[in-house]
């Protein structure tokens, strides 16, 4: 014969209200009413048969029977808890947590990932963007994409592509304008990105302008917010060429000059904690973007 067991919410009621001596604290441990807590107590004694608390004006205190019940169910109740958590903490493990920037992500990132997925279908994949410095041992991140010199504290860098820049607009933009070498863009729109202020000085510096003052312009927080502006004619953009190629290839966007600048060690790297192993699923997703980015365009 199948035995039944009290509900569960009117043990954890019961439970509260053992530990705290009071209906009103156990409610707000629980974040239920006073009176939700009363009801349970009641559905729990006449489930059981017996009084467990002794009712006064204003108070309840539990008695002999409740103190000897609650020392049977409070450690099922921890058992309970704790099975739980190991539970939620093993399916943790099968997700693989990744830190980016938003447009490597959106441009990059998350149209390959299916082809990761489709090949680890064991893994599931936690995408986030931030430029704050990587933590590794505050956050909860098994590896990140940064742009940087390869020079971080505690941390193994892999370089993932060569960061080639050149200059972009749109056909609209560029109608009409008489554009032959790399001086003639200071005379034009240029859009900057706020995340990345120093790619014009760069591509100009890198071309022999460098002591050429640079105009302002229209600021776009991000490089997915820039090359919007550019395709919508807004100015001509320092893009990063692994990046926009496919909206070169789609006409979406055309160099107004063919001068390109390689930023040489200041690039895309995939970092992971130095101190700490590297997971299984670490292992599988740094072999698998090492080998499916070598197929990107990174030169013109």
């Amino acid at each position: 014969m199948t035995q039944q067991l009290p509900p569960l919410n009117a043990l954890r009621a019961f439970d509260a209200v053992a530990r705290h001596g009071s209906i009103t604290r156990a409610a707000a441990e629980l974040c239920v009413t006073p009176g939700a807590i009363t009801k349970q107590i009641q559905l729990l004694e006449e489930f059981l048969g017996v009084d467990l608390f002794l009712r006064g004006h204003r108070e309840i205190v539990i008695n002999s029977k409740g103190e000897q019940y609650h020392r049977a169910i409070s450690q099922a109740l921890m058992d309970i808890q704790g099975a739980t958590e190991k539970i939620k903490v093993g399916s943790k493990e099968h997700v693989l947590k990744i830190r980016s920037y938003t447009t490597f992500s959106i441009r990059w990132l998350i149209p390959h990932a299916a082809k990761f997925l489709a090949a680890n279908p064991d893994i599931s994949l936690e995408l986030t963007t931030s430029l704050e410095p990587i933590d590794f041992a505050r956050e909860e991140i098994d590896c990140a994409i940064r742009m940087g010199n390869a020079e971080w504290p505690n941390m193994s860098a892999t370089k993932l592509i060569d960061n080639v820049i050149i200059p972009v607009c749109s056909p609209k933009y560029l109608a009409g304008k008489k554009i032959t070498k790399p001086k003639d863009l200071l005379s034009h729109k240029l859009l900057h990105i706020k995340r990345r202020p120093h790619d014009w000085s760069y591509w100009l510096t890198g071309n022999g302008l460098g002591s050429e003052p640079i105009p302002e312009g229209m600021i776009c927080e991000n490089s997915e917010f820039a090359y919007s502006a550019a395709k919508e004619g807004l100015g001509i953009v320092m893009a990063q060429y692994f990046l926009v190629h496919e909206d070169l290839e789609a006409g979406r966007l055309v160099r107004p000059v063919e001068q390109t600048h390689d930023c040489g060690a200041n690039s895309y790297y995939l970092i992971t904690p130095s101190q700490k192993k590297e997971s299984i699923h670490t292992k599988k997703f740094k072999e698998w973007i090492l080998n499916e980015i070598k197929a990107s365009k990174d030169k013109p």
